[in-house]
């Protein structure tokens, strides 16, 4: 009797070929699987170490920043260089990271991605070469930090300081916070402009028919009285009686006085090109709102002030951090 025992060898041979499978399985297992859990964590010691730096920014103290008021304005006179280097040096003791970066935007009256305030262009200049340090000396990854201060949303005006390189398109960990405006700045900016508009508020709606066009006007000559104070504050900022003593040497010398130099160097058109561009915004943006606030007839004045405190935040300035690795 012969035995075909051909389906015995065929069935070895499959087993034979599982088992190699299997094997080569477990040996390129450690290939294949991604470790997800070793990323969820190293994405969270990122992001972490990304928010506290931001915290140590509003905490840490400076113990000493210089800076020069109306630096540059006498770069190509080397004598008067000298005498402004000494007469307007600014010292700044222990104050916050953020302290000195809020007071530095607060000064640079920024408009379209111009400084027109030639004043504080180096306050601007030592403020990112400090951060540049901290950064330098804190972390040892790439990084860029920008913090803007737009106080009426929509507008390119304000302040913006931006250190470090530009992101790359890969893993990148983002941290957000915001830096609390000087006080002193905002007590002079935001006060009475905002009570004087609620009180014409109340005294235009006190009547049974609402002129629309009236509310309208008064919004926009209040933000323009804003915004004409605001540039005031912010050039005014750097303003100190150590001007006056060189305007006084400039005089003996004679030549032309520091206030007339800086007139010439200060773009004249700024607070009306900021009106002009503030006005068109609110007409296609906020006038259509406030018309249907009027025609709903419900707590109008405080719905009014609600909705422009929405798109003027003279408050914060918001600070991102971005890091990654090289």
């Amino acid at each position: 009797m012969i035995e075909d025992r051909r389906g015995i060898s065929v069935m070895h041979d499959a087993v034979l070929f599982s088992i190699m499978i299997s094997m080569a399985g477990v040996i390129m297992l450690p290939a294949l699987i991604t470790d997800v859990p070793g990323e969820i964590y190293t994405d969270k010691k990122m992001n972490d170490m990304a928010q506290d730096i931001l915290i140590e920014l509003m905490n840490c103290r400076v113990e000493k920043f210089e800076y020069k008021n109306l630096g540059g304005i006498f770069e190509k006179q080397h004598l008067l260089n000298q005498l402004t280097d000494i007469l307007l040096r600014r010292e700044q003791l222990h104050k916050t990271y953020a302290d000195i970066v809020t007071e530095c935007l607060s000064s640079q009256l920024e408009f379209n991605g111009k400084q027109y305030n030639i004043l504080t262009k180096d306050y601007t200049k030592k403020t990112k070469e400090l951060l540049k340090n901290f950064f330098d000396t804190q972390l040892g990854l790439n990084y860029n930090l920008t913090v803007i201060w737009r106080p009426i949303e929509g507008i390119d005006f304000g302040g913006k300081i931006c250190v470090g390189e530009t992101p790359p398109n890969g893993d990148i960990y983002v941290a957000t916070t915001y830096f609390s405006m000087p006080s002193n700045f905002i007590n002079e900016v935001l006060g009475n402009p905002i009570n004087e508009l609620e009180n014409e508020l109340l005294n235009i709606l006190d009547n049974e028919k609402i002129d629309k066009e009236r509310v309208h006007k008064l919004i926009s000559r209040v933000i323009e009285d804003t915004v004409s104070n605001m540039v005031e504050v912010m050039i005014d900022s750097v303003g100190n009686d150590s001007s006056k003593i060189v305007d006084e040497v400039l005089t003996h010398l004679h030549m032309d006085p520091l206030s007339d130099r800086i007139s010439r160097m200060m773009d004249s058109e700024i607070e009306d090109k900021l009106a002009k561009n503030i006005n068109t915004y609110f007409e296609e943006n906020i006038s259509p709102v406030i018309d249907r606030i009027i025609d709903e007839g419900e707590s109008i004045v405080n719905k009014i002030i609600e909705l422009l405190l929405n798109y003027i935040d003279f408050y914060r300035a918001k600070a991102t951090l971005i890091i990654w690795r090289g």
